[in-house]
């Protein structure tokens, strides 16, 4: 059997649940926001998670199959904290996850206008993660 991890695609954008920080305010969806940006854009950061984040044998040897949430803030400074899981699943999934987002580069961090200027500020996200065993074919 061939293992194989599908981290996430074009959707990826989509289902980030995107929340601007300011350190008591919090905005939600104005269109004045500027998201954070992982370097070199989307496709950086699919191609980061498939080179980062390892299917763990556990849930290889269990067939353990699935989507789990995580969240993390991307600060103001554009480093990636206080990551965690949302919604889990089991064999080693929910910390294979959590490695792969602590290594993540520094960001772009988010910006929001105020007073004229664009202001960078914390940005919370919502990330899917999906594990799939891959059959092999041959």
């Amino acid at each position: 059997m061939k293992h194989r991890l599908a981290t996430f695609a074009a959707l990826l954008l989509l289902a980030f649940g995107a929340q601007a920080q300011n350190t008591d305010t919090i905005v939600y969806g104005h269109p004045y926001e500027r998201e954070p940006e992982f370097p070199g854009g989307l496709k950086a950061l699919v191609e980061f998670f498939n080179d980062n984040i390892r299917y763990p044998l556990e849930a290889q040897d269990y067939h353990i199959e699935g989507k789990l949430y995580a969240t993390f803030m991307v600060n103001s400074q554009g480093l990636v904290r206080n990551p965690r899981i949302i919604l889990g699943l089991p064999g080693g999934c929910n910390q294979a996850a959590l490695d792969a987002i602590r290594r993540m580069p520094r960001w772009e961090p988010g910006r929001q206008r105020s007073g004229g200027k664009w202001a960078p500020v914390n940005v919370q996200f919502n990330l899917p993660v999906n594990f799939n065993l891959e059959k092999d074919t041959t």
